[in-house]
């Protein structure tokens, strides 16, 4: 692939007192990732220059001003320095207020960095809510941040391990939130969305199916109503908008539907429903991918990991699926 047909991915560094620093390294030191992008960091470069945390001698960090002062070559990460880390304060694996407000900060600034075109997708790694909360930021996750900061209304997490992709219709809140917060209008924005998205995969006319809330989708009202009073007329509209869609299904075996082939998308109800076999299928792989954006976004499927930072021992698998997926949906969202 010729170099200007790679795009250029935005890879935030996350929370620096968590493992997003080191499986951003790991990754970068795949040599498969510069065949299919062109990587640049965005986060305070002096945490790649503490030889302690990062023990090998492979790779070089280069500072940036612009993206496009970028030299692309296995062995040197090119950082665009935001220097807002005192190192004398850092105590790596604790949640700390400075390290939520420079997260928030790379955020802002690779946000920035697409909408001028500097960048073509973004890659992001873990943040703390609990971090991020601390430095006056109360946001559940990135994806609310984003949203706010590109001013979207509509937009999902679709998740991807294995063989299987799921949107998870709620997020991050409460389980006993969660049916208040189910209604026709968002499931039906969920399907359009995911139908729309899948399209980053190169799947023209996507098959979904829905995932029941309830057990045994309710046993016609006797375990709850959900179904019959929402998804059921949810799906059905979608039906007639022409979209490929199926359900409610009991999630038990509209996952094993989907894993197998033949559903190319799940509708999960609640974010354990959907992340379970998600991590069953693809623990270290998993991928967070957002939907409704104006640009493309992934992330790796995980958390900080604050008990495994600064050991040079957390897996970096899911950060380099992170941008091989960013790589491929900005390839077939120019087409």
């Amino acid at each position: 692939m010729a170099e200007k047909e790679k795009p250029l991915l935005g890879i935030t560094i996350g929370d620096v007192a968590g493992i997003g620093p080191e499986i951003i390294a790991k990754a970068c030191l795949e040599p498969e990732i510069y065949h299919i992008c062109r990587p640049v960091l965005i986060g305070a470069i002096k945490i790649y220059q503490d030889a302690k945390r990062f023990p090998v001698k492979s790779f070089t960090v280069k500072a940036i001003k612009k993206a496009s002062e970028a030299i692309f070559e296995y062995g040197r990460i090119n950082v665009i320095d935001i220097d807002n880390i005192d190192m004398a304060e850092l105590k790596i694996g604790q949640v700390q207020k400075m390290c939520g407000q420079a997260s928030v900060e790379y955020i802002k600034e690779a946000v920035r960095l697409v909408q001028d075109g500097e960048i073509k997708g973004i890659v992001t790694a873990p943040i703390s809510k609990e971090a991020m909360h601390l430095s006056g930021f109360k946001y559940n996750g990135h994806t609310e941040l984003l949203a706010e900061l590109t001013k979207t209304r509509k937009f999902v997490m679709l998740l991807t391990g294995g063989t299987l992709k799921v949107i998870l219709l709620t997020r991050h809140m409460a389980l006993k939130d969660v049916s208040k917060n189910i209604t026709a209008e968002k499931l039906l924005e969920a399907i359009e969305l995911g139908d729309a998205g899948l399209k980053f995969f190169g799947i023209e006319s996507p098959k979904i199916v829905v995932c029941a809330l309830n057990p045994h989708m309710g046993e016609s009202g006797i375990l709850g109503n959900e179904e019959i009073d929402i998804i059921i007329p949810a799906v059905n509209q979608a039906r007639k908008k022409g979209f490929h869609v199926e359900g409610p299904i009991s999630s038990d075996s509209a996952f094993y539907y989907a894993a197998g082939g033949r559903y190319d998308l799940a509708i999960a109800m609640y974010h354990d429903q959907g992340m379970i076999p998600i991590k069953l299928l693809a623990y270290k792989r998993g991928v967070n991918m957002t939907l409704g954006l104006p640009f493309v976004r992934t992330s790796p499927c995980h958390g900080t990991a604050f008990d495994l930072a600064g050991k040079w021992v957390a897996d970096s698998g899911s950060m380099l699926e992170a941008i091989k997926i960013a790589a491929k949906a900005c390839r077939f969202g120019d087409k």
